[in-house]
């Protein structure tokens, strides 16, 4: 993670779309969030494993403002409070800040290599737009890379609910350039692989960064519905997995 984090770019080289500045919350920088884990039946309880877990994530609000913003505002207001693990299959681990909402985060994905001051690509993956050869500025290679999931059928229904990346180096990442990249897991990362469905996180807040958080005048945090989109797992031929 530490030569990822090297690659990620420093300062904000281009303007986000007007669209979504004055729409949603922007992150211009980096945050940090500190997690709280329960993990129901630790692998070592026999020896006095409480199955507490913390661990530290790094957003990249360089590359990705808008999903970013997103996640860091929804940590803010709570969302992300005695959440449970609704998705651990060895591929990833998912959850919800509190299901969808009326506000969609569209598909956010910045290319490498591309000009300095070159804004994300918004609304399609990258096998929509014909990029087979092109890799995103940040993807999907190290334990606990987060992702912002969506539906199978839509790759701008995005909402609330997140997933941590178990990378498999024999098959390469199924995700680069379909998933949004918002960060990366910089401490505690191994607590991904002990992660069941039904484990909980106790908790999220910001430790760093908080002033790198833009909202729109008069945004308020979107409102939760009953529905949740779902991070879809190619390996296995399209299938999918919501809450």
């Amino acid at each position: 993670v530490g030569a990822v984090e090297q690659g990620m770019v420093k300062g904000m080289a281009y303007d986000v779309p007007k669209q979504y500045a004055e729409s949603m919350p922007t992150l211009l920088g980096r945050a940090t969030v500190e997690v709280e884990l329960q993990i129901a039946n630790p692998p070592n309880a026999a020896s006095g494993d409480d199955g507490r877990r913390k661990m530290t994530l790094e957003l990249d609000g360089y590359n990705a403002p808008v999903t970013a913003g997103r996640f860091l505002s929804l940590v803010e207001s709570g969302k992300y409070n005695n959440v449970e693990i609704n998705r651990a299959d060895g591929f990833l681990v998912q959850a919800s800040g509190g299901g969808a909402t009326s506000d969609p985060i569209p598909l956010e994905i910045r290319v490498a290599n591309a000009n300095r001051g070159a804004p994300p690509e918004y609304g399609m993956t990258f096998e929509d737009l014909g990029m087979y050869q092109d890799s995103p500025q940040l993807n999907f290679n190290a334990l606990g890379t987060l992702g912002m999931a969506h539906s199978e059928s839509d790759a701008n229904d995005a909402t609330s609910q997140f997933f941590w990346a178990i990378p498999d180096p024999r098959q390469g990442s199924l995700l680069d350039g379909r998933f949004a990249v918002f960060g990366y897991t910089t401490s505690g990362m191994e607590a991904v692989r002990e992660l069941s469905q039904g484990d909980v996180i106790k908790s999220m807040r910001v430790v760093a960064g908080k002033d790198n958080l833009i909202r729109p005048k008069g945004y308020e945090a979107p409102a939760s519905a009953p529905a949740v989109a779902a991070a879809t797992e190619e390996a296995d031929g399209g299938s999918s997995s919501s809450e």
